[in-house]
């Protein structure tokens, strides 16, 4: 691949849709931001911490077509509203869209108070065709209020390494790259 292939046909925030097996227990907003590169985020309040961890999310249909081993690079900005000063965690989770949900990723996150950049290295775990899987944000692990924007899941292709994204060493599956940038 010359040029990555972006996992959604328009910006990723207008895919996201909340997902809640507990009524009551979270909601997504679209906020404005300031002072950042990106215009707009998700707000991602939980208000009760559900019975499983994949009863509140936030979930978008990937709709490039990805084939196994594709080298999948997710960038996006995070922040903690709530607890004022404190931590919340999210899990960035792209699974497949039916039974047996295999997982190519499933990582979680621990966000500060400061906007935030986390880049993300994956590789995909089957063959999809488009709307063949799923990019969650799961925000089930506590009671917390988290931004979430300057969303980007760039399909880079078999066989690219981490340096050639610039990106010092390829994480191994559930390892993060973090940045200040």
């Amino acid at each position: 691949i010359d040029q990555p292939l972006s996992l959604f046909n328009a910006d990723p925030i207008d895919a996201f849709r909340l997902v809640r097996g507990d009524i009551g227990s979270g909601r997504m907003e679209r906020v404005s931001v300031s002072g950042q590169a990106f215009p707009e985020a998700l707000s991602l309040t939980t208000t009760v911490v559900p019975n499983s961890s994949w009863n509140l999310r936030v979930r978008a249909l990937g709709n490039g077509a990805v084939k196994k081993d594709d080298t999948i690079l997710a960038t996006f900005w995070a922040r903690c509203v709530e607890p004022a000063g404190g931590e919340c965690a999210l899990i960035l989770n792209v699974e497949q869209a039916v039974s047996p949900y295999t997982k190519s990723a499933s990582t979680p996150f621990i966000i500060g108070p400061e906007w935030k950049q986390f880049r993300f290295i994956f590789r995909m775990a089957e063959d999809y065709a488009p709307g063949g899987y799923y990019v969650d944000f799961w925000m089930s692990q506590l009671v917390q209020v988290a931004e979430v924007g300057g969303m980007s899941f760039s399909n880079y292709g078999p066989g690219v390494k981490a340096t050639d994204l610039g990106i010092d060493a390829l994480p191994r599956r559930g390892d993060v790259v973090e940045t200040d940038r």
